[in-house]
């Protein structure tokens, strides 16, 4: 049975009554009962993705508790920062002059607007460190 608007979704919802008879509805009436309960869940403080960062990405951010909307840490696992070098001196430098060379970016995929001589170069240095590096034998043996 699926709940009505009226009814609390986020007070043990059942969800496999709601995938199960929510395959026959129609997909506008299946977007409207995920919007009812997306927004329910933020009117109660319950939502927590989308967070708001407070800090530069880094391996620990500062993040807005929408519990408490007080500041806290928080451990960062999802980020492509793991090596922490997004705010290392040295790179920030060098982003500042790409960015001053090149801009923000092209806009749009390199297949169509083509890229720039500072990703090709790169390229070009990715590809010649896989040529020339040892590599080293992932098989596992006994």
């Amino acid at each position: 049975m699926l709940p009505s608007k009226s009814q609390s979704i986020t007070k043990n919802p059942d969800f496999h009554a709601i995938l199960n008879n929510g395959k026959k509805l129609h997909l506008t009436q299946r977007v409207d009962m995920f919007n009812c309960f997306i927004s329910e869940l933020t009117s109660h403080k319950q939502i927590f993705y989308k967070r708001i960062i407070l800090s530069p990405a880094d391996r620990e951010v500062i993040v807005l508790d929408p519990l408490t909307d007080k500041p806290k840490p928080m451990l960062m696992f999802g980020s492509n920062n793991y090596l922490g070098l997004a705010n290392h001196p040295y790179v920030k430098e060098k982003v500042k002059t790409a960015i001053h060379k090149y801009g923000a970016g092209i806009g749009g995929p390199p297949l169509l607007n083509g890229y720039t001589k500072m990703h090709h170069e790169l390229e070009e240095r990715l590809y010649y460190v896989e040529k020339n590096c040892p590599k080293l034998d992932h098989e596992y043996k006994d």
